[in-house]
């Protein structure tokens, strides 16, 4: 069976607001492990979900601070949990004979612009600064 979607969890103190624009976003770095990265801050993704219409979607980082439009991300926010599902295609991590690895990082208030001070000095950031957690599975062997 092949897993089409990453998912992610981000569990806040206080509610989401129903229409209130949240500045919220998770940085994906495909690359990281296997090739040195790129993009914003060596994160080649990001999946903002900062739009007044309540959706989330997923951005290819242009360097420098640049951010471009790619797909729409699958979102549910219930209460103080937004759960996001990426499709492993969009991120090109979607081949049965590949490992599965990436770093990620949420962020909360923080802007990914051009200047990566802002992770330390705005809103909030998990893991802190600019440390990042790091998924791995290897691949699937066919038999």
């Amino acid at each position: 069976m092949m897993i089409r979607f990453c998912t992610f969890m981000s569990r806040r103190a206080s509610r989401f607001a129903a229409l209130a624009p949240v500045k919220e976003c998770l940085l994906i770095d495909t690359n990281s492990t296997t090739s040195g990265g790129g993009g914003w801050e060596e994160f080649g993704y990001r999946v903002n979900y900062g739009k007044q219409d309540g959706t989330a979607l997923l951005e290819t980082s242009g360097g420098g601070g640049n951010w471009h439009a790619r797909s729409r991300v699958r979102c549910c926010i219930k209460g103080n949990e937004m759960e996001l599902a990426v499709a492993r295609k969009a991120v090109g991590t979607d081949g049965i004979s590949r490992p599965l690895r990436f770093d990620f990082k949420w962020m909360d208030n923080v802007s990914a612009d051009k200047d990566p001070l802002n992770l330390y000095r705005n809103g909030d950031t998990a893991p802190n600064g600019r440390f990042r957690y790091q998924y791995g599975v290897e691949a699937a062997s066919r038999k």
